[in-house]
């Protein structure tokens, strides 16, 4: 089997997909035998490092999937290629590929959340996802969640849906649970705090978490706040908000944080919190149950079925829900252990080899469609 990976999307505008092609690409590649063979497409500024491999080949593509030009240039290199099999982890692709193709959707946030995108965004994502939708012979969803949410909108996709958990890299394990104190200089933060992992769209519902910490503060003595953005910036709405609610010296934003030192920040978390609106997966809740870090979450969209029984869910838009289950990690040191425990087991079930097998018989099960 010759399979075709697109990678062009794997670059820092992308961050969750290129964290997805990252760790589920050398996976894949465990996965082929002496027959099997691999390209990966990439973008010429970010080729995709992998092990030695005489049957790996690179192909550098200066078409990006937000060109017209790739609608005719990728079916021209799939045939060129004489590929059996082309995967693209992003929705703007080829409308004719030409050959078997396997399509992941991460998330249907324009779609479910129209507030939060322009019109266009909206008008863009719907158009360009019901075409990939039926251009794929398999689509995987990284979430059941996600994969409900997808028939609901794009009811053509019928049953070529197949449902394949992202993993969690070895790196994320349990630290010190007190941050180092050079890491605390370095990032001009606390030594222990309640954390949140994330970007500051209105999704990952930012705003509905610093007025629960607010009323958090009111209830009794709470640990600050650290926003870990990926820029290190939340926006001026945000900050104003932080400002109106007095918790400019309680709240810490730091971001940039570099890939071995993350699991430290998780570990010294007494609190793990992400009460967001919406997430096609929720990786942030896995790095943080890897580490052993309790967990406080929606009880939306994927993350139960990401966080099971290990984290103490929350209605996202109460509050006083959400600051009373942070005040319960915080002071309850029994239900703190308990919940700890759970988060290590729990997290001990998502694994990227495992991504890759299931992945994989995606693969041999397109060919025979």
């Amino acid at each position: 089997m010759h399979v075709v990976f697109d990678a062009r999307t794997a670059t820092p505008h992308f961050p969750g997909i290129s964290r997805y092609v990252r760790h589920l690409v050398p996976g894949i590649v465990d996965q082929m035998g002496s027959a099997d063979a691999l390209t990966v497409l990439h973008h010429p500024a970010a080729p995709l490092s992998l092990p030695a491999n005489a049957n790996i080949n690179y192909c550098p593509v200066d078409k990006s999937p937000f060109s017209v030009a790739q609608q005719w240039r990728i079916p021209s290199l799939l045939k060129q290629l004489q590929a059996d099999i082309y995967h693209t982890p992003y929705y703007l692709m080829p409308h004719n590929p030409g050959v078997k193709t396997v399509l992941t959707i991460h998330d249907l946030i324009p779609q479910l959340l129209p507030d939060y995108s322009t019109r266009k965004a909206r008008l863009l994502f719907n158009w360009a996802t019901r075409r990939a939708v039926r251009a794929a012979d398999y689509v995987i969803a990284v979430s059941h969640s996600t994969a409900i949410d997808l028939k609901h909108a794009f009811p053509d996709v019928g049953d070529r849906v197949e449902v394949i958990h992202h993993g969690i890299e070895s790196s994320f394990m349990p630290r010190e649970r007190v941050l180092d104190s050079g890491l605390c200089a370095q990032y001009e933060v606390p030594n222990e705090y309640i954390l949140f992992v994330g970007s500051d769209r209105p999704h990952k519902n930012v705003a509905g978490l610093l007025k629960a910490y607010a009323s958090l503060r009111e209830m009794g003595d709470a640990l600050p706040l650290v926003l870990l953005t990926p820029t290190g910036h939340v926006s001026e709405q945000t900050q104003r908000l932080i400002d109106d609610l007095g918790l400019a010296r309680q709240v810490y934003i730091t971001g940039a944080v570099a890939e071995d030192e993350l699991s430290a920040f998780y570990s010294a978390a007494r609190v793990f919190a992400l009460p967001s609106l919406y997430e096609g997966f929720g990786f942030p809740v896995l790095e943080a149950m890897a580490c052993g870090t309790p967990v406080v979450c929606s009880r939306i969209s994927s993350l139960p079925e990401v966080a099971g029984n290990a984290a103490v869910f929350v209605d996202p838009n109460d509050t006083l829900d959400i600051a009373r289950s942070i005040l319960t990690l915080l002071h309850d040191k029994g239900k703190w252990l308990q919940c700890s425990e759970a988060s290590l087991g729990q997290a001990r079930l998502f694994d990227w080899a495992k991504t890759a097998r299931q992945t994989w018989a995606v693969y041999e099960q397109a060919l025979l469609v």
